[in-house]
């Protein structure tokens, strides 16, 4: 028997759920590049070889103990990295630097106007609609060839090739589907994000004097250390600057 096909879950977009693809992107994120980290090493990013900075104690059992950070494999591999370490007191210096170059205002009405962009999903969702559309027509083509091999009037062979065609075809749609839904995943994820970085900047003022980890967490990227020791902060609102540190 040809078996039935159908498409999983291939109508994501009624429901909203941007909250639950927000974590489902977070999750992703930390399992490809610093799942287990702390919160201060699993954004810092070597300039060098794009490894995240993990936390390294330095005189542990006696009183010159210290916690610094280093490229987790900047010892791994023929060439050494040559970005610094940095202990975590130059890493917050750093950030509260670059946080005071922001304007809040002005940087708040740059989201506003990204998230325009952001959650106007109906160019993908027309897309994903026609791919689905044509699932369905796939689906009902194999349930007439079943039809016809119950019924014996249909030539084997044919009804074969004609079954091999809408299996490679189902698997392309398939496919894209799979691309699109992810994509607009993603884009409501970052719409998500936005909007939660605006709430933390309207309602926060930012200190020119203590690091705050909301700030941190919830507003940066990432922070790629430069050799030249030069940390560039880049903030998921897509405002990106650079801090020489000591």
């Amino acid at each position: 028997d040809i078996p039935i096909y159908h498409v999983k879950d291939s109508h994501p977009f009624i429901i909203p759920i941007e909250e639950w693809e927000m974590v489902q992107v977070e999750i992703k994120r930390r399992g490809k590049r610093y799942s287990g980290l702390s919160y201060i090493g699993s954004k810092l990013i070597c300039g060098d070889c794009g490894s995240c900075y993990g936390q390294k104690v330095w005189h542990s059992t006696d009183k010159y103990r210290r916690v610094i950070y280093q490229c987790n494999h900047k010892f791994s591999g023929k060439n050494i990295c040559k970005t610094p370490t940095i202990n975590e007191e130059i890493i917050k210096k750093a950030f509260i630097q670059s946080c005071s170059l922001m304007s809040k205002e002005c940087l708040i009405e740059d989201l506003e106007l990204g998230l325009i962009t952001l959650e106007n999903h109906k160019e993908l969702d027309d897309k994903i609609m026609g791919l689905v559309i044509e699932c369905d027509g796939l689906n009902e083509s194999a349930r007439k060839l079943i039809d016809e091999k119950k019924k014996g009037t249909s030539d084997n062979d044919a009804s074969n090739t004609k079954y091999d065609a809408l299996v490679r075809r189902f698997k392309e749609v398939s496919k894209e589907l799979q691309k699109l839904e992810e994509q607009r995943s993603i884009k409501a994820a970052s719409a998500k994000r936005i909007r939660m970085s605006i709430e933390i900047l309207k309602n926060n003022e930012i200190d020119d004097d203590t690091f705050q980890i909301k700030l941190w967490t919830m507003l940066l990227e990432k922070a790629v250390v430069h050799e030249n020791k030069k940390i560039t902060f880049i903030y998921y609102s897509g405002y990106q600057n650079e801090i020489t540190i000591d």
